[in-house]
């Protein structure tokens, strides 16, 4: 009775353990939300699960955006290597397409802002890379420190067209700069996993004193 008692709990542990890998998860796919434009010209939807990136028709390309997203090259032109060298990818490639009418753009840009779930306090210097489907290019868009608001996690940026983009940003880890979003969540987990070990280590201890009583 004793022996299940312990294998229950050391099972507990185990379960915790695997809860706490999950919130230790990969946050590169988190939601990103989208809505109308700064100036009224029109909406744009963002889509961060399975985005659809058939608008890429560079063959190439396309190929370079879903290997970034999976982890298996970094490399863009060295222009944007050079813009985001030292950089973290914080937020993986996803789509950016316009609704309604956005002529009123085409010489200006779009004034959006993103609502990106992942943000923390801790992602600095924020770049947003972009590959341009209408003018079938590489680019890169600075954030400026005013335009990122870490209260409502979102990022505002004028971008000449909507098309696949990726977020990159220095991220500062401990000290009062922020969490990395690789580890967010992590400390309450491992609170619960030490818990669940000192009750383990607990009921081991009774059943010795019993033991020996």
């Amino acid at each position: 009775m004793k022996k299940r008692v312990l294998a229950g709990l050391l099972m507990s542990v185990m379960v915790l353990a695997s809860a706490m890998s999950v919130s230790a998860a990969d946050s590169k796919t988190k939601p990103v939300e989208g809505g109308k434009t700064e100036d009224g010209n029109g909406s744009y939807v963002v889509t961060t699960e399975n985005p659809d990136f058939s608008d890429v028709k560079d063959a190439t390309e396309a190929t370079k955006i879903e290997k970034i997203n999976k982890g298996e090259t970094t490399s863009f032109t060295t222009e944007v290597d050079n813009a985001i060298k030292g950089k973290t990818l914080v937020q993986k490639f996803f789509d950016l397409h316009a609704q309604g009418d956005h002529k009123a753009c085409e010489t200006a840009g779009h004034k959006v802002t993103l609502k990106v779930d992942a943000m923390t306090t801790a992602w600095k210097n924020i770049v947003v890379v972009h590959y341009s489907t209408d003018r079938t290019l590489w680019e890169t868009i600075p954030v400026a420190e005013k335009d990122v608001d870490y209260n409502a996690k979102t990022i505002t940026f004028v971008i000449k067209d909507l098309s696949p983009i990726a977020i990159y940003a220095d991220v500062v880890t401990g000290g009062a700069a922020g969490t990395s979003p690789s580890t967010e969540g992590v400390s309450s987990a491992w609170m619960l996993y030490a818990a669940m070990a000192l009750i383990v280590l607990g009921s081991g201890v009774v059943v010795y004193q019993k033991k020996r009583g």
